[in-house]
C-alpha cells in the first residue's frame, strides 16, 4: 500500500489585541493560494497563543477599561461601547440584532479571526498520490514447476529436522496470534476463512524456526514458500489471491511475506522477501523486530490503563518513531512490511497501519487493517462495541514528532472521508464486506477513558458550545459566534459546503467567535467545539449541533430549469449475467449523460450505500457478492452544465444471487 498521507502545512498566525476584546486573543489567517495551501491544525496545538483568556480578564470591568471607559461611564454606555456584549458569570454571547460596525469592532480590526472561502483559494492539505498501491500479483507456472518448489521445501524441512545445526539460532517463543484479530476473519465466507487458516499454518512454518528457506525461483528472481492449495476449496484464482493480500495485511506479524506469488490451477506459493529468504537470517530478524514490538506494548501497557489511553498511546509513539519515507515510493515492496516501520522506522502507510494492527491487537483491542486502492489505515472495535477509524499515517506531523495532528483517531464515516481528495478512505470492492461497517459521527472520548478513573468533580470536564449564531456582513463575509464554555482554552471550528458536504476548513481560536469569506459559497454548515489542555492531555468537548447558515453569495445566472438540464433518468435495466458471487447488468444509454453512478445500497429502501463508482459505459457489474443473497442496486446518470453536476433520478432494483 503505497500512498503520501497528507501534509498540514505550518498556519499562517496573525496575533492582534482587538479595540475591546480582551487581551492577546489568537487569530488565525488562512488566506490561502492555490500553489501553497495551509491549514490549521485544529488538534495539535501548534501555533497557538499561550494569553487564552483568564477569569479575570472576563469581566465588564476589563472590557470597559479596554475601550477607553473612564470610572464614571454608565454600565448601558459600557454595554454599548462593547457592541451589545453581555457578560455573565465569566460567560458571554453576542447579540445577533447588533450592526455591522459594532461586528467589526468585535472582531478587532487589523487582525481579525478570518477564514476565506474565496473559489480560487484551496484550504484543504496538500496531497501528493503516487503511482503504486502495491497489491501485486500472482505469476502463472506449471503445476510441474510447481511440484518442484514443494519437493525442495519437504526435502528442505526433512533434512534440518533430522540433524539439525548445533549453532542454529532459535526463536524466542511467543504467541503469534495476539498480533492480529478475529475481526479479520469475520466477514470472510467459511471457504475463504479455510484458506485463510492454512496461509496461518504456512506462515507458522516460517516463523518458529530456521528450517526453510526461500525457494529461488530463477525465472522471475524470487524466492517462495510452500503451496497453498485453494482449488479443493471451491475458490477461484483471483478470489484465493484476494485473502492473500488481505491476510498479508492483517497479520501483520507475519513481516516476511510479500503478498505476490507464484500459482498454479490448485494452489499459490506465496513470495518471502528477499531480506528474509534464509532460514538462519530470518529467525535473527524475527527476534530483533518483536523484542523491539513487544517493548513499545509493553510501554503502552504500562503507562495507560483505558482502552482509549492505550490507542492514542499507541498512535502517538508511533507518530513519534517512525518517519514518512516517500523515497520508497515506486521502488521497493519493503514499506509494505511491518518490518519496515519497527526496525527501519520508516515507512509508508501500509507499515503504519500493520504496526499499529499489531500493537492495539496484542494490547486487546480487536483492529484489523482497512484497505483502499490507494492507501491503508485502521478500524478497531471500541469499548461501546462500535467501529470507528483510524489514521496514524494522516496523524503524523513531520514537523513536529511531539505533537501529531490526531485528528483521524477514533472517527466516524464523515470525519473519516471529509478530506479525501481520491477516495483514499473509500474501501476496495474486494474487501468491502471483509472490514467493519464504521458509523458516521466519531467517538467521544468519556472522562473514563482520558482519566482510568470514575468522574471526578475537580477533573476538567467540557460541555459542548451552545447557541451557535450567524450574522452576515455586507463585505461578503458571516460571523459566527457561541457562548463561552467554562475551562475551555480554545475552541475548534470547522467550516462545511453544507450540513452533509466536503469540509473547506479547520481552526483553533481562543474565543468562539470568527468570520468567514465564504466567496461563491451559497450555504455553509458550521460546528464547535471547545478544548484545553490539563497535565499534557487535551480535552474536548462533543461537537456543537450543525449550523446552517445561507450566505449573500450570488448565483449564477438561471440559464434554464435544471429539471429540464438533467439527464433522462436510465431506463431498461438489463441482468446480463448473474451468478453465485457475480451480478453483470446493463442499460439504454442516456443522451447527453457523461457518467452513470453506480451503487450497490445495503438495505431493501436504498438509503444506505455500501459501494459506489461511476462508469462512462452503460454497463456494470459486480464480483464478490455472496450466494442466495439479496442485493439492491441503483443506476442514475450525470452531466456538467456550467459546472454543476446535474443528476437524473434514480433506477432501483434488486437481483438475488444463485446458490450454491
Amino acid at each position: 500500500m503505497k500512498q503520501h498521507k497528507k501534509v498540514l502545512k505550518k498556519p499562517v498566525l496573525a496575533i492582534a489585541l482587538a479595540a475591546i476584546l480582551l487581551v492577546s486573543v489568537l487569530t488565525v489567517s488562512l488566506v490561502v493560494s492555490g500553489k501553497g495551501r495551509t491549514a490549521e491544525d485544529p488538534i495539535s496545538g501548534n501555533g497557538r497563543s499561550e494569553n487564552y483568556p483568564s477569569e479575570s480578564s472576563m469581566s465588564a470591568e476589563n472590557v470597559w477599561k479596554d475601550n477607553g471607559a473612564t470610572e464614571g461611564t454608565a454600565e448601558n454606555d459600557i454595554l454599548e461601547m462593547a457592541g451589545n456584549q453581555i457578560l455573565e458569570d465569566d460567560a458571554w454571547m453576542a447579540q445577533v440584532n447588533m450592526d455591522e460596525a459594532s461586528w467589526k469592532i468585535l472582531a478587532g480590526e487589523g487582525g481579525d479571526n478570518r477564514i476565506s472561502l474565496m473559489k480560487e483559494d484551496m484550504l484543504l492539505p496538500d496531497v501528493t498520490l503516487q503511482v503504486g498501491y502495491l497489491r501485486g500479483d500472482c505469476l502463472d507456472i506449471t503445476r510441474q514447476a510447481g511440484e518442484k518448489i514443494s519437493d525442495a521445501v519437504a526435502r528442505m524441512e526433512a533434512a534440518y529436522q533430522a540433524n539439525p545445526p548445533a549453532d542454529a539460532p532459535v526463536v524466542t517463543a511467543r504467541d503469534w496470534g495476539i498480533y492480529t484479530s478475529r475481526l479479520a476473519k469475520e466477514g470472510l465466507s467459511s471457504s475463504q476463512a479455510a484458506f485463510y487458516d492454512r496461509l496461518d499454518a504456512l506462515c507458522r512454518r516460517y516463523i518458529e524456526d530456521a528450517a526453510l528457506d526461500g525457494v529461488k525461483y530463477e525465472q522471475y528472481g524470487c524466492y517462495t514458500t510452500d503451496a497453498v492449495s485453494y482449488r479443493d476449496l471451491g475458490l477461484a484464482e483471483e478470489e484465493a489471491f484476494d485473502v492473500l493480500w488481505w491476510f498479508k495485511y492483517n497479520n501483520p506479524q507475519y513481516y516476511f511475506l510479500e503478498g505476490w506469488g507464484l500459482k498454479t490451477s490448485e494452489a499459490i506459493y506465496p513470495y518471502l522477501y528477499d531480506f528474509a529468504a534464509d532460514g538462519v537470517e530470518r529467525v535473527k530478524i524475527t527476534n530483533e523486530l518483536f523484542d523491539k514490538l513487544d517493548g513499545w506494548i509493553e510501554s503502552v501497557n504500562d503507562d495507560e490503563i483505558t482502552s482509549w489511553q492505550k490507542e492514542l498511546s499507541t498512535n502517538n509513539l508511533l507518530c513519534k518513531k517512525i518517519a514518512y519515507n516517500k523515497e520508497y515510493m515506486g521502488n521497493f515492496r519493503i514499506d509494505q512490511s511491518l518490518y519496515s516501520a519497527v526496525v527501519m522506522e520508516s515507512t509508508v502507510c501500509a507499515g503504519y497501519a500493520e504496526a499499529f494492527c499489531a500493537m492495539m491487537n496484542a494490547s486487546g483491542l480487536d483492529t484489523v487493517v482497512a484497505l483502499s486502492p490507494v492507501h491503508a489505515w485502521n478500524v478497531v472495535c471500541f469499548d461501546n462495541g462500535q467501529y470507528y477509524a483510524v489514521d496514524v499515517t494522516w496523524n503524523d506531523n513531520d514537523n513536529n514528532e511531539d505533537a501529531p495532528y490526531n485528528r483521524y483517531l477514533n472517527v466516524g464515516e464523515v470525519s473519516l472521508k471529509a478530506q479525501d481528495e481520491e477516495m483514499e478512505h473509500t474501501y476496495c470492492a474486494e474487501y468491502m464486506t471483509w472490514i467493519p461497517e464504521i458509523p458516521q459521527m466519531d467517538y467521544a472520548p468519556t472522562d473514563y477513558d482520558k482519566t482510568g478513573s470514575a468522574q471526578d468533580e475537580n477533573k476538567i470536564l467540557l460541555h459542548a458550545p451552545e447557541n451557535l449564531q450567524a450574522v452576515p456582513y455586507e463585505d461578503g463575509t458571516i460571523a459566527i459566534v457561541g457562548d463561552v464554555v467554562e475551562n475551555a482554552t480554545g475552541y475548534v471550528f470547522e467550516i462545511y459546503s453544507g450540513p452533509e458536504n466536503n469540509l473547506l476548513a479547520s481552526a483553533v481560536y481562543g474565543f468562539p467567535f470568527m468570520t468567514v469569506e465564504y466567496g461563491n459559497y451559497t450555504s455553509l454548515a458550521v460546528r464547535v467545539r471547545a478544548e484545553t489542555v490539563l497535565d499534557g492531555v487535551v480535552y474536548q468537548s462533543d461537537w456543537s449541533e450543525m449550523l446552517s447558515v445561507a450566505t449573500n453569495a450570488e448565483t449564477e445566472p438561471d440559464t434554464g430549469s435544471p429539471e429540464e438540464e438533467k439527464p433522462d433518468t436510465p431506463e431498461n435495466v438489463e441482468i446480463t449475467e448473474s451468478t453465485e458471487t457475480t451480478i453483470d447488468f446493463s442499460w439504454d444509454k442516456v443522451e447527453g449523460a457523461e457518467q452513470y453512478q453506480v451503487v450497490l445500497f445495503k438495505d431493501a429502501e436504498y438509503t444506505q450505500t455500501w459501494v459506489s463508482s461511476y462508469v462512462t459505459n452503460p454497463a456494470a457489474g459486480f464480483i464478490k457478492l455472496q450466494p442466495d443473497t439479496m442485493y439492491y442496486y441503483g443506476i442514475r446518470a450525470m452531466r456538467t452544465v456550467d459546472g454543476e453536476e446535474l443528476y437524473s433520478d434514480w433506477n432501483y432494483f434488486s437481483q438475488k444471487t444463485s446458490g450454491q
